[in-house]
């Protein structure tokens, strides 16, 4: 399973917002594990899932937010986001 996590993050965060009405909207971030080559390494899937849900403590403390605020989801749901965001 490939070192990929992506996140949901709440509109509490206050980090986006709706260009059209300018209220607090949901954003998403992503980061993975890489080797020395910059090619996203593969983990055990019990590792991944550990490490998706214990990164939401580093990340809140990283950017003074809340924990709760952040939401691990899918890469799936993470492109179909991104690709909307595109639009």
């Amino acid at each position: 399973m490939q070192a990929l996590f992506c996140y949901r993050i709440s509109k509490k965060a206050n980090l986006a917002y709706n260009t059209e009405t300018k209220e607090p909207s949901e954003c998403y971030m992503s980061f993975s594990m890489k080797d020395d080559n910059d090619n996203i390494v593969d983990v055990p899937e019990d590792f991944y899932h550990k490490h998706h849900a214990t990164s939401i403590r580093q990340l809140a403390k990283m950017g003074g937010m809340e924990e709760e605020w952040f939401e691990p989801i899918s890469i799936e749901e993470y492109n179909e986001n991104m690709e909307e965001s595109e639009e």
